[in-house]
């Protein structure tokens, strides 16, 4: 079987900077990553959507973006148009689940990686 290199994750992070989200993707993993960091250690603690997606993206990419990491790293149970984020893989009723916290590294490297470009773009001034 050939191994499937294709990373939805980082492909959907191209996308959006390309077409100008990453100070909203930022800003939505910057959300994550505070309550990641506040309930890491809660068993069946979830992380749901920010407020302001709700108020102000409800039709944008950073919705897309969201449902996309629900889907992979979340439920949406009875909710199907907000869900939320498992902190952490545990196991519910008979399934398995995974966490956010495999991509939690990934979000610390995208906010740094935000951080620097900022960084660089002021020097250039």
């Amino acid at each position: 079987m050939v191994e499937d290199t294709f990373d939805t994750f980082d492909c959907l992070l191209t996308v959006g900077e390309y077409y100008g989200w990453g100070d909203e993707i930022e800003r939505m993993f910057r959300y994550i990553l505070k309550e990641y960091e506040a309930n890491k250690n809660a068993k069946y603690e979830g992380i749901s959507i920010p407020d302001y997606i709700v108020k102000e993206h409800m039709d944008d990419y950073i919705r897309i973006l969201w449902s996309t990491m629900v889907c992979e790293y979340g439920n949406y149970g009875t909710s199907p148009q907000y869900g939320w984020l498992y902190v952490c893989t545990h196991e519910m009723s008979e399934a398995s689940y995974k966490g956010i916290d495999e991509i939690i590294p990934r979000i610390k490297e995208y906010i740094k990686e935000a951080e620097e470009r900022r960084a660089r773009e002021g020097d250039e001034e």
